[in-house]
C-alpha cells in the first residue's frame, strides 16, 4: 500500500496543526473518492480498471521513482496534490445520466459521431453510421436485439467521455457535488486556490506535454509551505503511465461488457504480455512477448509514448523539479517487446512496406498528376472560392444579412452579392530579373472565412481536411449549388511545384484572431516547417485570406507549350522579335491563362491584375437562359446543329477533361452535386471510372427534365434540334416518337437531301451500309424513294451525320416491326469486303441468313481470348432455339455489336453449337447444350426434340455454305 508519501504527509500534518487540515482533507477523499471511482464501470466496463486499486499503484510508482529521500524532502502540499490527484485525475470518467442526456443532443456529440463517420479506419466508424440517426425507432430498428443497442450505444458514449474526461475532471475537482454529487468537503479550512491546482494537475495528465510546461512551477502552499504543480503533474503522469503490469484488467467487470471491442483485446494483451518490469529511482525496463499483431502494436505504441515522456521531462528536468538536490529522473532501459514466433527486422516495428517522404511529397504536389506546373494556381484559387462561399453562408445564416435574398437556387441577386462584396483578387507582379530569369510575386487574396486555429490542425496534416467538422456542418446546411467544392486536402501542397515558401494573412470569420503563417516546401529537404506568429491589432484586418508566394521563370525557356485559345501568350508571341527582345514571358502566361481559364464559370468572381494591369475576361455563369436542376445540375445551352457535340462538364464551375458528346445539340453541364473525393480523379481533370455510370445516370435524369423546359423556352433552329436531341437520346424513357414528325423537327432532320419523315412513312426501307470509303473525309450517302412509298438508302458506315446516326441506330428500329438481314461479299476471299442489306418492313418478321450469321460467327474464329459459345441473334426459322437472354452465361455476343451502326426491332437469343476456336463446324457438347437450352428456353411449348431437329439444320446450312465458300 503507498505506506511512504501517506506516512510522510501525516506526519508532517501531526507535526504542524496548520497542515492537520490537509490529513483531514485526504482522509475523507480518500474514502469518498474510491467510492465514485468504482461507479466508472458503468460506462467504461471494457477499459482497465480505474478505480482505487490504479490510483493506489500510481502512487506506488511515483514512490519507486523518487525513493525515500526525494520523499522526504516534498513538502506537505506536495505529499497532499500527489495522493488527491492519484485518486481525482480519472474521476471526470464518471458520467452522471443526466449528462448523458444533455450530451447526446449537444452539437458536440453530434460532431463526434460526424469525425467518427468521416475516418473510415475507426474501429466504430459503422457504429456511428448506425447511430446517426436522431429517430430512436431507427436505432433500435438497425440492431438485432434491444440489447446490442445498449451495448453499441456504451461503446460510443465511452469513445466520447474518454477524449473529454481530462477537462471533465477539472470541473469535478472544482466543484465535486455540483458536478456528480461527491460530497468532498470544500470551505474556508483550505484555500480555494488549491484545489484549483489540484483540478489543473489532474487534468494535465490527458495533455500534450507542452501544456504541461505551462503550470506554474512554484506556488503558496498551506502555511509556510510552497506546492509545484509542474512537478506533481509530471510525476503523476509518469505514475499513470507506468501502471502496466498484468493486473489492470478484472475478468468479472469484462464479463459485464459483452462483446469486447478489438483495441480492448490488444490493450489486454500489452499487459498480459509483460514478463519483466523494472522500475527504481535509476533505471526502468520492460520486456514483453506479445501472440498477436494488435497486442504487439498495442504495446509498441506504449513504450514509445513512455519513452517520449520520458525523454520530454529530461530534457526540461531544471524547469520541472523544486530543487536539483532530488536529482534526475531513472533512465529508460530496454523497452523490448518480441512477437511470438515471428522474426522482426526492426524492433521498433513490424516489417512492412513503407514509402519514400519525398516521392510522395513530389506525388502530392503534382509530379504526373498534372499536365503543367501553373495548374496548381487552380487549386490556390479553388481553396479561396470554397472559403469564400463558406463566408457568405455564414453572413447569412449567422450575422442574419441578406434576409430577403432566396439562396436556395443560382440567381441574380445571390450573383450582385457575391460581385459587389466577395471578389477574389489575384496580382502577378514582376520583382526582380537578371541576365537569365526573371522573379515575380503572386498573390491571392479573399474574403472568405479565413483561417483558424483549429483549421491549422486539418492544413498542417495532408488529406485531413474532411475531418474538419466545423467546416463539415457548415457545408450540411447549404444549398447543394453553393457548398464547396470537398477537397481532398493536397490541394494546397501542389503550390510547392512552383515555389519553395509560401506567406499566408489570415483572420478567421469564429475567432476573429488574425495570424501569419510562413509554410516552407515539405519535402524532406526543406522539413515543411510552418512559422505561426500573433498579428497585434487583427480589428484593422477584415475577415479572409492573403497568400504571397515568388516564383522563378527563365527570361527565354528553351522549349514551352501553349493554347491557342490563351490570348495573352498568342499576343506575346506575336509582338516577340528575338533580334531585339531578350525576354517572352510564356510561363508566367500560363499561370495567367490558368486564372482567365478558372473564372469562366466561378461562382466567385476573380479580378486579375498583371503589373498593376486589370485584366478583362468575361464569366459565363448565372445567365438567364441557364437551367438549374434541384438535384444540383446546371445546364447551359451553347450551340445546335445537324452533328455530334463535345459537351462541356464541369465540376462546381471547373472544367474538367471528360468527353460528354451528344447529338443536335452541344451544353455546357455543371455538376454541383457531389464532393470533388467522391467522384473526381485526385488531379480534379476527370471522372472516377468506377463513378462514371453513377455520374451519367445523374446528367441523363437532368437532360431529360431539361429538354422538356427547352421545349417551352426555345424556338427556331434552337426548339427543332431538341427534339432531335430528345428523341437521339431518350426514345427509351418516355419520349414519343411523334416529336420527330412534328413540322419543326423534320425540316432539319434531313438525309442527303431527303426528310427524315418521308423515310419513316415509307412501307419499306433498304438500307445498305457499304465500307467502300473507309479512310477518306467524303461521306458517301444516297437516299431515293420510289413513288411505291420504297426507300432505298446506301450509306457509309464510317462518316454519318448525327441525323444519319439517329435514323439507322434508332428510329428506323422504332417504327419499323420486321427486319431482315444479309451479307453480300463484294469480292471473292476478302471476307471483310462486304455490304451489310438490311430491310425493314412491318410485318412482324425478323430474318437473318444462314450467311449472315456465318460472317457473325467468323468474327469470332481464332481469336485470342475468345470464349468457347456464340450467342447470336435468332432468326424466326430457328424459334425454337430462342433462349432467355437473363441466363446466358460467359460467351460471346454477337448480335448488334457486330452492326454497331444499326438497331432492330426487337430480336430474341440462340446459343450457337460448336466451339469458335475449332476448326469447321462440327458440333460441341451438343447434347449438353440441348439440355441447357430445353432448361432455358423461351417458350415453355418447345419440345427438346424440336430443339434438337433446329440445331441439326443449322448445322447442316453452316456445313453447305463453308463447303460452297471452301471450292
Amino acid at each position: 500500500m503507498a505506506s511512504l508519501i501517506k506516512s510522510r504527509l501525516e506526519k508532517l500534518c501531526s507535526e504542524d496543526p496548520v497542515l492537520s487540515v490537509l490529513w483531514a482533507q485526504w482522509v475523507f477523499d480518500e474514502q469518498l473518492i474510491s467510492k465514485a471511482l468504482s461507479s466508472i464501470s458503468q460506462i467504461f466496463p471494457h477499459y482497465s480498471m480505474h478505480d482505487a486499486s490504479h490510483s493506489s499503484q500510481i502512487v506506488t510508482n511515483i514512490e519507486r521513482i523518487l525513493g525515500e529521500e526525494s520523499i522526504g524532502a516534498l513538502s506537505a502540499t506536495d505529499l497532499w496534490l500527489i495522493l488527491e490527484a492519484a485518486y481525482c485525475h480519472d474521476i471526470g470518467m464518471v458520467v452522471p445520466m443526466d449528462d448523458i442526456r444533455n450530451d447526446w443532443e449537444t452539437d458536440e456529440f453530434k460532431n463526434f459521431i460526424k469525425r467518427l463517420i468521416s475516418d473510415p479506419s475507426h474501429e466504430y466508424c459503422v457504429l456511428a453510421r448506425k447511430y446517426s440517426s436522431k429517430i430512436s425507432q431507427d436505432i433500435f430498428d438497425k440492431s438485432s436485439w434491444p440489447l446490442d443497442a445498449f451495448e453499441e450505444v456504451r461503446l460510443l458514449l465511452a469513445e466520447f467521455y474518454r477524449g473529454k474526461h481530462a477537462k471533465k475532471s477539472e470541473k469535478i475537482i472544482k466543484n465535486p457535488w455540483q458536478e456528480i454529487g461527491l460530497s468532498s468537503p470544500r470551505n474556508e479550512l483550505l484555500p480555494s486556490r488549491l484545489f484549483k491546482i489540484l483540478a489543473e494537475v489532474s487534468a494535465h495528465h490527458g495533455y500534450d506535454f507542452q501544456e504541461v510546461m505551462s503550470l506554474k512551477k512554484c506556488a503558496v502552499g498551506v502555511g509556510s509551505d510552497n506546492a509545484h504543480p509542474r512537478y506533481i503533474a509530471c510525476l503523476l503522469r509518469l505514475g499513470d503511465l507506468l501502471d502496466l503490469d498484468d493486473n489492470r484488467f478484472c475478468p468479472v467487470m469484462l464479463k459485464t461488457a459483452g462483446a469486447l471491442p478489438a483495441t480492448t483485446c490488444a490493450h489486454i494483451e500489452k499487459h498480459m504480455s509483460i514478463e519483466h518490469f523494472r522500475m527504481d529511482q535509476n533505471r526502468i525496463e520492460v520486456h514483453a512477448i506479445c501472440d498477436t499483431y494488435e497486442g504487439y502494436m498495442a504495446t509498441i505504441g506504449w513504450f514509445k509514448y513512455l519513452e517520449g515522456e520520458v525523454n520530454q521531462q529530461m530534457m526540461s528536468w531544471d524547469d520541472i523539479v523544486p530543487d536539483k538536490k532530488m536529482g534526475l529522473l531513472p533512465t529508460v532501459g530496454k523497452l523490448d517487446v518480441q512477437l511470438r514466433g515471428f522474426q522482426l527486422l526492426d524492433k521498433a516495428k513490424p516489417p512492412g512496406f513503407d514509402v519514400d517522404k519525398d516521392k510522395i511529397m513530389e506525388l502530392l504536389q503534382g509530379a504526373g498528376l498534372y499536365s503543367n506546373s501553373f495548374q496548381c494556381i487552380r487549386e490556390i484559387l479553388q481553396n479561396s472560392v470554397d472559403a469564400t462561399l463558406l463566408k457568405i453562408w455564414c453572413d447569412k445564416t449567422i450575422l442574419n444579412k441578406y434576409p430577403d435574398v432566396d439562396f436556395n437556387k443560382p440567381n441574380l441577386n445571390v450573383k450582385k452579392i457575391l460581385d459587389d462584396l466577395y471578389s477574389i483578387e489575384v496580382s502577378v507582379d514582376q520583382e526582380r530579373k537578371d541576365e537569365k530569369s526573371i522573379d515575380w510575386s503572386v498573390e491571392v487574396k479573399d474574403k472568405g472565412i479565413g483561417i483558424g486555429k483549429e483549421d491549422l490542425i486539418y492544413l498542417q496534416k495532408i488529406g485531413s481536411s474532411q475531418k474538419n467538422i466545423r467546416k463539415k456542418s457548415i457545408e450540411g446546411g447549404m444549398p447543394v449549388w453553393l457548398r464547396p467544392s470537398g477537397a481532398f486536402g493536397i490541394g494546397f501542397q501542389s503550390v510547392f511545384m512552383i515555389t519553395d515558401e509560401v506567406a499566408i494573412e489570415t483572420k478567421s470569420f469564429y475567432d476573429r484572431e488574425a495570424i501569419c503563417l510562413e509554410i516552407k516546401d515539405p519535402k524532406e529537404s526543406r522539413v515543411g516547417n510552418i512559422f505561426i506568429r500573433m498579428v497585434e491589432d487583427s480589428y484593422r484586418l477584415e475577415v479572409g485570406t492573403n497568400m504571397k508566394f515568388s516564383l522563378s521563370c527563365d527570361l527565354l525557356p528553351d522549349r514551352f507549350s501553349y493554347s491557342l485559345d490563351d490570348k495573352q501568350t498568342c499576343s506575346e508571341i506575336e509582338e516577340h522579335d528575338f533580334v531585339c527582345d531578350n525576354q517572352i514571358n510564356i510561363e508566367i502566361l500560363k499561370l495567367i491563362y490558368m486564372v482567365e481559364k478558372f473564372s469562366k464559370r466561378c461562382l466567385v468572381p476573380i479580378v486579375l491584375k498583371f503589373n498593376d494591369r486589370l485584366i478583362p475576361f468575361s464569366q459565363s455563369v448565372f445567365k438567364r437562359e441557364e437551367y438549374y436542376h434541384e438535384s444540383g445540375v446546371s445546364v447551359r445551352f451553347n450551340a445546335s446543329g445537324d452533328g455530334d457535340y463535345n459537351s462541356f462538364l464541369y465540376f462546381k464551375g471547373q472544367e474538367t477533361d471528360e468527353p460528354f458528346y451528344t447529338s443536335f445539340v452541344s451544353l455546357d453541364i455543371d455538376l454541383h452535386c457531389f464532393n470533388a473525393d467522391q467522384i473526381l480523379e485526385i488531379n480534379r481533370n476527370k471522372i472516377k471510372k468506377e463513378n462514371k455510370k453513377e455520374v451519367v445516370r445523374c446528367i441523363d435524369a437532368v437532360l431529360l427534365e431539361w429538354s422538356e423546359w427547352a421545349l417551352t423556352s426555345f424556338d427556331g433552329d434552337d426548339l427543332a434540334f431538341v427534339k432531335a436531341f430528345r428523341v437521339s437520346r431518350f426514345l427509351d424513357k418516355g419520349v414519343s416518337i411523334n416529336e420527330v414528325y412534328e413540322s419543326d423537327v423534320s425540316e432539319k432532320m434531313i438525309v442527303s437531301d431527303v426528310k427524315v419523315t418521308d423515310i419513316l412513312k415509307c412501307n419499306e426501307v433498304v438500307l445498305v451500309l457499304t465500307k467502300e470509303n473507309r479512310g477518306h473525309s467524303t461521306k458517301l450517302t444516297e437516299v431515293k424513294v420510289s413513288s411505291d412509298a420504297r426507300c432505298r438508302i446506301i450509306m457509309d458506315m464510317y462518316h454519318r451525320t448525327a441525323c444519319e446516326k439517329t435514323l439507322t441506330e434508332l428510329l428506323l428500329a422504332k417504327v419499323f416491326s420486321s427486319v431482315c438481314v444479309e451479307v453480300k461479299n463484294k469480292s471473292d476471299g476478302d471476307k471483310d469486303d462486304f455490304d451489310v442489306v438490311i430491310t425493314y418492313k412491318k410485318d412482324n418478321k425478323f430474318f437473318v441468313s444462314d450467311k449472315c450469321l456465318k460472317y457473325f460467327v467468323d468474327k469470332f474464329k481464332g481469336v485470342s481470348g475468345a470464349w468457347t459459345r456464340v450467342a447470336i441473334l435468332c432468326p424466326d426459322r430457328y424459334k425454337d432455339l430462342s433462349v432467355k437472354k437473363e441466363d446466358l452465361g460467359f460467351c460471346n455476343v454477337a448480335m448488334e455489336c457486330s452492326l454497331r451502326y444499326v438497331r432492330f426491332p426487337s430480336y430474341n437469343v440462340m446459343v450457337m453449337p460448336w466451339k469458335t476456336t475449332g476448326e469447321g463446324y462440327a458440333s460441341f457438347n451438343l447434347d449438353k447444350l440441348i439440355d441447357w437450352v430445353y432448361e432455358h428456353r423461351l417458350d415453355e411449348s418447345t419440345t427438346k426434340n424440336e430443339i434438337k431437329k433446329s440445331y441439326a439444320e443449322l448445322i447442316e446450312s453452316f456445313c453447305q455454305i463453308d463447303a460452297i465458300s471452301s471450292s
